[in-house]
């Protein structure tokens, strides 16, 4: 995002899709910040600032407890050295 004339307003995104703030030059440790779509974000002259669209923390938790359950459970070494060779 660059700063133009008034405050500029994010694009929209799919669905409960967010856009992150991954960083704004003004204000480089400002920490990552979820946006909703449509939002306007208060970009200040000469900076730049970067966003990413993520899914819902409820999403990516679904997700991240699917893989956790694709794993494979390992319970002794022996089934350890199975499972890499």
């Amino acid at each position: 995002m660059l700063p133009l004339e008034g405050e500029p307003a994010l694009p929209p995104a799919e669905g409960d899709q967010q856009w992150q703030r991954v960083f704004d030059t003004f204000d480089p440790r400002a920490g990552d910040r979820p946006y909703k779509a449509n939002a306007r974000y208060p970009l200040q002259g000469r900076s730049v600032a970067v966003f990413k669209i993520v899914a819902p923390l409820r999403e990516r938790r679904r997700v991240s407890d699917a893989e956790r359950a694709a794993e494979p459970v390992v319970e002794s070494v022996a089934e350890v050295a199975a499972v890499q060779s």
